[in-house]
């Protein structure tokens, strides 16, 4: 039968098809096992077997080897797999043809043009299940990820033991977070947080696997770094104040002036009803330029520039005590 059908299930020596206790063929359930593929070119590691073979960004897992995917309710967990937001992989981390579930990356990982260190590895876990978020974010079908190592996505680090012991630390803890890059489908990288956790589906331990992609964030925190840098090497005093009207930073220029009018610190030199004032910056997102005040026979002059996206007011203020200006 197997010759007129080459799909046909697996029999046993009495020529029967195989089947489980509940009568229902358990070709695709029994002893069916991952092994990950080694790709054209790879550089298996002689020291740490197959399971230390170089990913190749492009490598796909054999259409015709089967993955077991979680039974028992499937519909009810696959439902909150599509409600969640993040990008979630179910992940099978009891492979044991895969006794390392480090992989090598040869790639380097470039973004914003510029090379962020050697993040060359990666996980070897097959995927079992994804939602759509995950489809959005990674460019890829369903088809292309199911079975396939979730290293073709990612995460990407540069600290090969954090991944080697993941599942002995998930034993011990609830959740294990990591930052790296994902690859899109494309070849695109961008920044992840990754959190991993070992959860319980029908009696069987699988890996729940959230990606956030944070361009968003890193893009804003580089920008808000820059602008601290430019503010603490300005020449002329700065302060940062919150929504609240609170002080929060100032740079040295800021300390400097306030020693030369001869008080404590940088709080102590600010215009009356400066909280009030930041209120109103904020909620019309109009500057205030060119307050005048005096404090211990010295000029000042204030400007007030509120960033209503991060809800903070920057402050300049100039001694224009001997200004002769027009």
């Amino acid at each position: 039968s197997r010759k007129m059908n080459p799909t046909a299930p697996p029999a046993n020596e009495q020529g029967q098809e195989r089947r489980s206790a509940s009568g229902k063929p358990s070709h695709f359930r029994a002893s069916v096992r991952f092994v990950a593929p080694i790709p054209p070119g790879a550089r298996p590691d002689p020291e740490r077997g197959r399971s230390a073979a170089v990913l190749d960004p492009g490598m796909r897992r054999p259409a015709w080897l089967p993955h077991r995917q979680p039974e028992g309710g499937k519909a009810g967990w696959r439902v909150l797999l599509e409600r969640l937001p993040e990008a979630i992989f179910l992940l099978d981390p009891w492979d044991p043809d895969l006794a390392d579930p480090a992989v090598q990356c040869p790639e380097p990982i470039c973004w914003q043009r510029r090379q962020l260190g050697n993040h060359v590895w990666t996980l070897g876990w097959p995927i079992l299940e994804c939602n759509a978020a995950a489809l959005r974010q990674s460019g890829y079908t369903r088809g292309q990820l199911i079975g396939q190592p979730i290293g073709m996505v990612g995460p990407r680090i540069d600290q090969g033991p954090n991944f080697r012991h993941l599942l002995d630390t998930l034993q011990g803890e609830k959740c294990v977070r990591f930052q790296g890059f994902n690859r899109r489908c494309d070849g695109t990288i961008f920044p992840v947080e990754v959190s991993f956790a070992l959860v319980e589906l029908s009696g069987r331990k699988l890996i729940l696997n959230a990606h956030r992609d944070v361009a968003d964030l890193r893009r804003a925190q580089d920008e808000l770094t820059k602008l601290k840098l430019c503010l603490r090497l300005n020449p002329h005093a700065v302060m940062e104040f919150n929504r609240n009207g609170e002080l929060t930073a100032f740079n040295p220029a800021a300390e400097d002036l306030a020693r030369a009018l001869g008080v404590a610190n940088p709080a102590s030199m600010l215009p009356p009803g400066t909280g009030r004032l930041i209120d109103d910056c904020l909620a019309c997102g109009q500057s205030e330029l060119n307050r005048v005040t005096s404090l211990n026979g010295r000029r000042l002059c204030w400007f007030f520039y509120p960033l209503v996206a991060s809800q903070v007011v920057f402050a300049h203020a100039f001694d224009i005590t001997n200004y002769t200006g027009a």
